[in-house]
């Protein structure tokens, strides 16, 4: 982690060897899980080269920013009196030396004071930002509403004063974009981003291209009059585009979706069961066309859907602004006849099988845990069913997460995995386990 090699290198120079404290840094918030995230980031995203800078953040902010990672910090310190000294800019506690990572520039006079000696600089200073995480730092915007986030933070306001704290808010907060919640009518919320068709250099390799339609775009019909002309044309063209290129490879689910109502929960941006099952059958009905061997066409697998009432899917740290939602009520989509496992603990002799990114098995480490998107993002989800035909590999959008046990059950073999489209991994598995078709999921 950036800051201990520098303390590392500085304790060597100085001849500092046997040091009988333990030495724990602070880092403020936004860069705490930025440098965790960039420091581990073989282990999160093991393909991680494949996405732009862009793609880096977006999935950081979505999945990782209001993580419930841990500075760490010795808990004697937050349950008793003592307090953090800002005038010497450390504290000792439990035989623990904590400093800030933001008074790096004091580093050498602070251990100077509490060795009681004048420490130099070390001639190597290997605590240097990265081009990665430069690139990263300099390309980055908070959510606005982790603002409100960090304010609450312990840690946050115990290591830094308040006019510190003031600055720190006043900095990210001049670095930082809104998501604009919109009510439109009959109680939908929408969440306006800044998605676009993106260029799908890959549609010639694979055997059918999947795009999960904006909400915003496909029920702009129940945004309010004044956004609905921005939204009527935008994209059309270039989905249109694409369609006339890839007619025979391009499920267009701006089309399929459009004569369908209940598809989305009213207070998410996400499809909910029952629209992900009308993608499916679609998907798969386009297979068997391409495909071409009635007699060896997949089946449907047919489930049946039933829903209940629940009470607000809104983001709970997301901040409504001044809008005023009437009714909060959603429909929630499920069916007993498909076993979900996204969300839920990993059983022993469970039917799927998951192997890391070098095609080991590592099935049995995740028995017990919670199989949630940070393991989807690193991992591949076998599922194998007898009397079924053909091999195939899917690459899928985290858009999705609830909706794949749908196509557990169609092919003899079918591997998932949670990544914008990767040649190197494609050619991985399908040179090992011989598949024979290829399907890729993006968002617009």
């Amino acid at each position: 982690m950036i800051g201990y090699e520098y303390i590392n290198e500085l304790f060597k120079e100085n001849n500092i060897i046997d040091c009988h404290y333990k030495i724990k840094i602070y880092y403020d918030y936004i860069e705490f899980r930025i440098y965790k995230f960039i420091n581990n980031i073989h282990n999160i995203i093991p393909n991680y080269q494949i996405y732009s800078i862009n793609q880096l953040i977006h999935i950081f902010n979505s999945h990782f920013i209001n993580n419930k990672f841990t500075n760490m910090m010795n808990e004697s310190i937050m349950n008793n009196s003592q307090m953090f000294d800002f005038n010497k800019k450390y504290i000792i506690c439990d035989n623990m030396i904590i400093i800030r990572y933001s008074d790096k520039k004091y580093w050498i006079s602070i251990f100077s004071n509490i060795f009681n000696k004048q420490l130099i600089p070390p001639k190597n200073d290997q605590d240097k930002y990265t081009k990665f995480l430069l690139d990263f730092m300099n390309n980055y915007k908070l959510p606005f509403f982790i603002l409100n986030v960090i304010k609450q933070d312990n840690d946050f306001n115990y290591f830094n004063m308040k006019i510190e704290q003031n600055k720190y808010i006043d900095k990210w907060k001049k670095n930082s974009y809104e998501y604009k919640l919109i009510v439109g009518t009959n109680n939908y919320i929408f969440y306006e981003t800044n998605n676009y068709l993106q260029k799908y250099d890959y549609i010639d390799q694979i055997d059918l291209f999947i795009l999960y339609p904006n909400k915003m775009l496909l029920l702009k019909n129940y945004l309010p009059n004044t956004l609905q002309d921005k939204y009527k044309t935008v994209n059309n063209t270039k989905i249109d585009d694409y369609y006339m290129k890839y007619s025979y490879k391009f499920v267009n689910t701006y089309k399929i979706l459009n004569n369908y109502d209940n598809i989305y929960y009213k207070t998410d941006n996400l499809l909910n069961l029952y629209g992900h099952y009308i993608i499916y059958i679609n998907v798969i009905n386009r297979l068997n066309l391409i495909i071409n061997k009635p007699g060896d066409a997949l089946q449907v697998s047919k489930i049946s859907l039933n829903y209940f009432n629940c009470n607000d899917l809104l983001y709970l740290n997301l901040d409504l602004g001044n809008n005023n939602i009437c009714d909060k009520n959603d429909l929630f989509y499920f069916s007993t006849d498909i076993i979900q496992f996204y969300k839920r603990k990993l059983k022993e002799n469970n039917a799927v099988i998951f192997y890391n990114y070098n095609l080991e098995n590592i099935t049995e480490d995740l028995i017990n845990k919670t199989i949630d998107i940070h393991i989807l993002f690193k991992t591949i989800i076998l599922k194998k069913n007898n009397n079924h035909k053909y091999k195939c590999i899917m690459f899928y959008t985290d858009y999705m997460c609830h909706a794949l046990s749908l196509y557990m059950n169609t092919f003899e073999e079918i591997y998932m995995i949670c990544s914008k489209f990767d040649n190197s991994l494609y050619n991985m598995i399908k040179n090992k386990f011989n598949t024979d078709i290829l399907l890729c999921f993006d968002n617009d």
